[in-house]
Order: structure tokens, then sequence, then C-alpha cells
């Protein structure tokens, strides 16, 4: 599994490389500079980047790093900035959309959601889709590659484009 994740990661990334920091391997984005130097201080820069919480889980965690990590307080502003920051690009859910997630897998309900979650889950964790930030092209070359290397079955062309719409429009960086 962990060579799958790897895999995806690395065919993810390598289309997203103009809009990743080389150093921190952080999203660029608006206040990301920010984020990156009120966050990496203290640990490195995957230990945010692989997390995907909503605005509330990403509140949640700031306040524990402050009261039992001794993170300093920020201004409403700056707060504000961080999880916006981090909502958008490392969130569960597009803050333009607000949508329900599933609590079981980590997967945000949308037409065709199940179909994704009985294709998916059954080799693999949610987590392994919901972690990753793919087009549509990117999302088929994976499923292609699982079905040459991994042994997915072939999907007929109607249950495929379901599934390439699904994860294109809920697990795409451009959300």
């Amino acid at each position: 599994m962990k060579i799958i994740a790897i895999i995806i990661m690395a065919l993810s990334g390598s289309l997203l490389a103009s809009n990743i920091d080389k150093e921190s391997g952080m999203i660029i984005g608006e206040n990301w500079e920010l984020v990156k130097a009120n966050c990496t201080g203290c640990h490195a820069a995957p230990h945010v980047t692989s997390q995907r919480n909503d605005r509330d889980g990403w509140i949640e965690i700031i306040r524990w790093m402050q009261n039992k990590q001794g993170l300093w307080p920020f201004d409403a502003d700056t707060e504000n900035k961080i999880l916006d920051y981090l909502t958008l690009n490392y969130g569960l859910v597009d803050n333009r959309a607000i949508q329900k997630v599933d609590k079981a897998t980590g997967m945000i309900i949308d037409d065709n959601w199940e179909l994704v979650k009985v294709s998916c889950t059954g080799c693999h964790s949610a987590k392994i889709v919901t972690q990753q930030g793919a087009n549509r092209d990117t999302w088929l070359e994976i499923i292609r590659w699982m079905q040459e290397e991994q042994g997915l079955w072939q999907f007929d062309v109607s249950t495929e484009n379901k599934i390439l719409d699904y994860l294109s429009k809920n697990y795409s960086r451009s959300r």
C-alpha cells in the first residue's frame, strides 16, 4: 500500500511542481509564506502537508499546539489567514462549496462517492484517495497503473467516467 501512495504522490506531484515550493514541499498560494514561517519553525512541512482537516479540525490543531506545545497566540487576522490557507490547500472540503464528509472514510459525499468508495477501499484506505490532488488525466493514469500493476479490474466506460468525474471534482488541487 505504501508503494501505491508513493507512486500516486509522485504522479500528482510531477504535474504540480510549478505550484510547489521546492524547499518545503508546500503549495504556493496566498498566505503560504505566513504558514511556512509559523509552522516549519517547530516541525517539518510534511507534518502539515500530509494532513487533511476541515477548518474546525485545523483550529483544534492550532489550539492544541498553543495549549500543549507552547505555540504562541496569533492575532485574529493572522490566524484567519493561516486557517484560510490550510483549509483551502490541505482541507477535506472546498470552503467555496462546503460539502458533507462521510465520517467513516473521510470522503466527500457527492454524486458517485459510494461507487468510488466501493471501487477504491476494497484494496486500500480511503485516505490514499482523500490525500491526493490530481486532475482528471492524472487520476486516469493512476487507475491505469493500478489495473496494469496491482490487479485492479477494468471498468466499463460509464463507470470509469463516473469515478473520474467524482475524483477530479473533489480531489483536485484546482478545487
